[in-house]
């Protein structure tokens, strides 16, 4: 019969806090990486926004923002149909 070599309880105690040293270590760097990809892709698609002093110039700004609202509801919406076709099949 072989004999199993069994873990300590510290030993296993301790690879137990390296696991979760090198797991957290790794969760931080993925979050900091998708904090990036989110700036990046806000900068890209959200360019900063200039607030306009007058009244004609803030509903110009609110009509164009109306419109882009528009375009993405129906890209979203056009996806989703998309989405459920594939579902579907």
């Amino acid at each position: 019969m072989a004999t199993e070599k069994r873990l300590s309880a510290r030993r296993k105690h301790t690879l137990k806090s390296c696991m979760l040293v090198v797991a957290n270590n790794l969760l931080e760097a993925e979050s900091q990486v998708k904090a990036t990809e989110r700036e990046k892709f806000l900068a890209e698609k959200c360019p900063p926004l200039d607030v306009p002093y007058s009244r004609e110039e803030l509903m110009e700004l609110c009509k164009k923002l109306h419109q882009q609202i528009n375009i993405s509801e129906e890209e979203r919406y056009c996806t989703e149909f998309k989405l459920n076709m594939v579902l579907d099949e």
